[in-house]
């Protein structure tokens, strides 16, 4: 299958400088845009683009030793600002990780309500958090840990089983649609942003400017699947209310029911895609996925705010902005040994506090 590339560009903003009595000519990146696809071919199949697109930064005139005809600043010069920020810290998961989590959502095996799982539970509330001692603390954690495992994901339960005839609605209307032409689902994963700001020195060869600069990078990744009838598929109203039924309530015992009822199970999830990877392997209704399309977008914006204190009359120079953008779409399998570094959240850090102190005693 052959590759295409294609290209917009790259365009210049140039010009030069004069200090101590040599001239070097300046330019700087302003437009710019990369696409490679896949031809003779439809959908499912890697595609990726990049665009880049900047204005200002251009200094005329005399400062200090500098003299600048329509140069851009060193800062900005070629393309330095074409790039993201470092995303680390996001916690962001493999393309493997969020290809898992897509299918497992989007699984029309997927239960609103897993029962088996709802009665396993109910066992072991009552010594859900063992008797820690009295000191508040501790009678604090044991309540926020009761709350979070116990109440809340009971009352959650309960409420959408009184909802059943509603569930198996719309779990009805999924399914006549998969029966028929099939079911393509789109779930965004993650939409994350970080920014940083900072002082800066657009430039210092013949003179000092003095910037802050600002720039924010915007992570979106979401993923599509698309689920088609099995054989065995039930083609009777009768057949496919029974299946539906079963989907809803997770009327079944297989690898994912039992996962979900080993203790502490939940908090390898947090770090890998073990409890993911059993959900999308469920097959209560016979279907099948394609292979699920990972797309990440993202977006680097760039301000720089100029000043110019030793320049000389009739110098000029013009605040600097850039757009960076990168999308891309890449079909990845599914797999059950991912393992990545959360963003754990306010919720999750809570959960972590609370065992630890019923634990020891004491926050770290």
């Amino acid at each position: 299958m052959p590759v295409r590339t294609r290209s917009i560009g790259p365009s210049y903003a140039e010009g030069s400088r004069t200090a101590y009595g040599v001239t070097t000519a300046v330019k700087a990146l302003v437009n710019e845009a990369i696409c490679e696809d896949v031809t003779g071919v439809s959908g499912g199949y890697p595609f990726s683009v990049s665009k880049f697109s900047s204005y200002g930064g251009i200094m005329n005139g005399p400062s200090g030793n500098l003299v600048a005809d329509h140069c851009p600043v060193d800062l900005v010069r070629n393309d330095n600002m074409k790039g993201h920020l470092p995303t680390g810290s996001l916690g962001l998961r493999t393309d493997s990780a969020y290809a898992t989590m897509a299918q497992a959502r989007t699984n029309p095996s997927r239960p609103d309500v897993d029962i088996p799982v709802f009665i396993g539970e109910l066992g072991s509330l009552p010594s859900l958090v063992k008797d820690a001692g009295t000191k508040v603390i501790k009678l604090l954690a044991r309540q926020h840990l009761r709350t979070h495992f116990g109440t809340v994901p009971l009352m959650r339960d309960l409420l959408s089983m009184c909802n059943f005839v509603q569930l198996t609605e719309l779990r009805m209307k999924e399914l006549r649609a998969l029966g028929d032409k099939g079911l393509g689902r789109t779930r965004v994963l993650d939409n994350l942003s970080l920014s940083e700001s900072k002082s800066v020195t657009p430039q210092s060869a013949g003179t000092v400017l003095g910037g802050f600069q600002t720039r924010t990078t915007s992570v979106k990744v979401w993923v599509h699947v698309k689920w088609r009838p099995s054989p065995g598929f039930p083609r009777t109203d009768a057949s496919l209310l029974a299946t539906c039924r079963r989907a809803v309530f997770g009327l079944t015992i297989d690898p994912s029911t039992a996962w979900e009822l080993i203790p502490f199970s939940w908090l390898a999830d947090w770090y890998g895609s073990m409890g993911d990877y059993l959900a999308a392997k469920r097959n209560i209704v016979p279907c099948y996925p394609s292979t699920p399309q990972v797309m990440r977008h993202t977006r680097t914006e760039t301000k720089i705010r100029i000043t110019a204190p030793n320049a000389k009359p009739g110098f000029t120079v013009s605040d600097y902005g850039s757009l960076y953008e990168t999308k891309s779409r890449r079909p990845t399998t599914i797999s059950a040994f991912t393992a990545y570094v959360p963003f754990l959240s306010g919720r999750q850090l809570a959960v972590l506090g609370s065992l630890a102190v019923l634990k020891h005693g004491r926050y770290f």
